[in-house]
C-alpha cells in the first residue's frame, strides 16, 4: 500500500496554503491518507531555485553593514581560536524562526515544562507505532534515554521532589490516554518514521537549518508528492502559538523540499493538548513564504 496525503478542500487565496483552523477527532491518522490520484506532479526545478534564492539572500546578508550585530556577522567576522587564525561561526535556523550560533555549546538544562513536552513526544512517537501504552511514563523515559539529550534529562527527572515526579506521571498517563484515542497505530507499509531530524547546510555550511519530524508517512517521491510530517506543538495556546506552528511547519517543508529535492504533499502540526491537528499542503507560495523566514532570521529584512 501507498501512503498519500489527502487532498485539500477548496480554499481561500492566501499568502499559504493553510487549510481550515483544524481536525478534532477519533482517528487524526485518516485525515493523513487518500487516493493517490490527486498526487501532484513534482516540479525537479523547484528544489534548485529555493536553494539558490537562500544562497543569494545569505550573500546579500553578509555584505551588509559591517556594524550589523545579527548572527550572519559571526560568521564573516570570524572568531580567532586555536593556534594562530580565525574559524568562522556558523549559524542555526531552527523551525524557520531563531538563528544562533552553532559554537555556543552548553549543558542543557530542563524544567517541568520541558520534561512534559519530552515525555508528549516519545508518547507520541511509540503510540503511533505500537499502539498504547501499558507503562507511559517508564516507556517514554526509557525512549528517552537513547537520545542526544537523554542523561541530562534523566538526571532533571532524578531531581524532582516526590509530588512533582508523581504529578509527572500522571501527565504521562493522561497524555498517552489522550494521543492513543486519537492516533492508530500507522501500518509498517506506509513506512512510519519518528524522530527525524532534518538538516540542510547553506553558504558554504555557515547556516544550517534544521526542523524536526515528529512523524514522517510515505516513500521516497517518484515524481509526485508522497511524503507528509507531522510535527507536534504543545505550546502556547494563542495567536503567538498559532504563528510559531504555522512557521515550524513551513520550516519543515522547506527543509525536507531541499534535503530531498521533491517537496512533500503535505505537513501538519498535532496540538495533544486539545487534539488538534492542523494542516498545510505543501505548495509554491508556501515554500516562498518559509524562505523568507529564514531571510528574516538571519537578519535580511
Amino acid at each position: 500500500m501507498e501512503v498519500t496525503i489527502a487532498p485539500a478542500p477548496p480554499r481561500r487565496a492566501q499568502t499559504t496554503a493553510r487549510l481550515s483552523g483544524g481536525y478534532r477527532g477519533s482517528d487524526l491518522l485518516a485525515r493523513l491518507v487518500s487516493s493517490p490520484r490527486s498526487r501532484p506532479t513534482v516540479d525537479l526545478g523547484l528544489a534548485g531555485g529555493l536553494r539558490a534564492w537562500l544562497e543569494d539572500g545569505i550573500a546579500e546578508v553578509g555584505d551588509d553593514d559591517p556594524g550589523r550585530t545579527d548572527p550572519w556577522r559571526t560568521h564573516h567576522g570570524g572568531s580567532t581560536t586555536g593556534r594562530g587564525g580565525t574559524s568562522p561561526r556558523r549559524a542555526l535556523v531552527r523551525d524557520g524562526t531563531t538563528a544562533r550560533s552553532l559554537t555556543l555549546a552548553h549543558r542543557a538544562t530542563f524544567g517541568v515544562r520541558d520534561l512534559r513536552a519530552w515525555l508528549t513526544r516519545a508518547i507520541f512517537r511509540l503510540t503511533v507505532v505500537q499502539g498504547p501504552l501499558r507503562h507511559p511514563f517508564e516507556d517514554a523515559l526509557c525512549a528517552i534515554s537513547v537520545t542526544e539529550h537523554g542523561p541530562d534529562l534523566l538526571d532533571a527527572v532524578s531531581r524532582l521532589r516526590a509530588g512533582e515526579r508523581a504529578d509527572l506521571r500522571a501527565f504521562a498517563r493522561a497524555r498517552a490516554s489522550a494521543i492513543s484515542s486519537q492516533w492508530h497505530p500507522v501500518p509498517a507499509a506506509w513506512l512510519p518514521r519518528t524522530g527525524e531530524r532534518l538538516q540542510v547546510p547553506l553558504g558554504g555550511g555557515a547556516v544550517v537549518l534544521r526542523a524536526t519530524a515528529d512523524l514522517v508517512l510515505g516513500r521516497p517521491s517518484d515524481g509526485t508528492a508522497s511524503v507528509c510530517l507531522v510535527r507536534l506543538h504543545d505550546q502556547r495556546r494563542d495567536q503567538a502559538g498559532t504563528v510559531q506552528a504555522e512557521r515550524a511547519r513551513r520550516a519543515l517543508a522547506l527543509t525536507e523540499t531541499l534535503r530531498s529535492g521533491a517537496p512533500p504533499w503535505r505537513v501538519a502540526s498535532y496540538d495533544p493538548g486539545e487534539g488538534r491537528l492542523s494542516c498545510d499542503d505543501v505548495g509554491r507560495e508556501l515554500l516562498a513564504e518559509a524562505v523568507r523566514d529564514v531571510l528574516h532570521a538571519l537578519g535580511r529584512r
